[in-house]
């Protein structure tokens, strides 16, 4: 049970609590308040998740899957933006709407399970209290922003499981090996070297940097560095390359080699 659940059962107690209706009331106003400002932040981290979700789709080494859940994380945005857009519009001051909030829910959940079984055991979870249905000891105002509350806090996690199922961990590793190599070793002033640099297998896991020539290098999507310089002067140059990375045991390794090149007359 994470806090904004033990807030919202701390202040249904007391609620319940309160032999005052005016204090109860007053309780009941500061919950509404704080459920409000809680489903915002709620919201907000499920658009994150889909937002990741598209990102994902738009690199190819995440791979099909990325597709799969994708076509899943659509219909959940769906019938979650639905059923909240219904609840919103009943009407605050009715007794009558927490009976159609409970029709909402049931509905929800069945519909949630139509998507994928997962997303239902995760609405169906007994310490989130989503089942729970409110009676017309709370008012319809509490039960509309409680319910908003259940919901997107469902979905939330549901988009987490997501994220969690389309993201790479690469937990093999192979003997790195430095691939360093150079366009040409003799070259004429004016003329442009090019380094190219480089892990063996698995440069995700190996997460290289590159320093060459004193210069912070970035490496494109396949790990590797292209560093060029148009060359001057005469007679034999050496080009320092400083690769760093994290080895099959988890440590900070790193190597450094000298591209020797001669530019003539």
């Amino acid at each position: 049970m994470n806090f904004l659940q033990i807030l919202s059962l701390t202040l249904i107690i007391i609620m319940f609590s309160c032999k005052s209706d005016k204090k109860r009331y007053e309780v009941e106003k500061i919950s509404i308040t704080s459920l409000m400002k809680s489903n915002e932040v709620i919201l907000n981290l499920s658009n994150k998740n889909y937002s990741l979700l598209q990102d994902k789709l738009r690199q190819s080494i995440f791979g099909e899957k990325v597709e799969y859940w994708n076509s899943k994380a659509v219909k959940l945005r769906i019938l979650t933006s639905d059923v909240i857009n219904n609840i919103e519009n009943l009407n605050v001051n009715d007794n009558s709407s927490i009976v159609t909030i409970n029709l909402f829910k049931s509905r929800y959940m069945n519909e949630i399970k139509l998507i994928d079984s997962t997303f239902f055991k995760i609405l169906n979870d007994k310490n989130n209290g989503f089942l729970t249905n409110l009676t017309m000891e709370f008012s319809p105002a509490f039960v509309i922003q409680k319910t908003k509350n259940d919901i997107l806090l469902s979905e939330a996690k549901m988009t987490s499981y997501i994220d969690n199922k389309t993201s790479i961990i690469i937990e093999d590793f192979t003997i790195f090996s430095t691939l360093v190599n150079q366009n040409t070793k003799h070259l004429k002033a004016g003329e442009t070297l090019i380094i190219t640099a480089g892990i063996g297998s698995f440069t995700l896991a190996a997460k290289p940097q590159f320093v060459i020539n004193g210069n912070t290098v970035k490496s494109d999507e396949s790990g590797t560095a292209r560093y060029t310089l148009k060359v001057t002067g005469n007679g034999k140059k050496a080009i320092p390359v400083k690769i760093f990375y994290i080895s099959n045991k988890g440590s900070k390794e790193s190597k450094e080699i000298e591209i020797d090149y001669y530019v003539e007359k």
